[in-house]
């Protein structure tokens, strides 16, 4: 895996931390609310950021699959 490679799994890696937070702060907040209104935008927004975090995730996963390609080493 070269540097390269690195640094872009460690960009996809941050782009992971807003989803997850967007994510939780509004599934939180749905809690505090309690009604039935906030819980169903709660659901929709939080399937908008499951969405993002699939696409980074599988981003992710095809860099790794490059970078196994190849082959395993120390960083080029």
């Amino acid at each position: 895996m070269d540097r390269e490679q690195v640094q872009e799994l460690s960009v996809m890696l941050h782009d992971l931390c807003q989803p997850l937070t967007a994510l939780q702060c509004r599934l939180e907040l749905a809690e505090m609310e309690g009604d039935e209104e906030g819980m169903r935008r709660a659901i929709a927004d939080s399937l908008t950021e499951c969405e993002r975090l699939n696409g980074i995730a599988m981003r992710m996963r095809q860099q790794l699959r490059e970078a196994m390609q190849d082959g395993p080493g120390d960083l080029k």
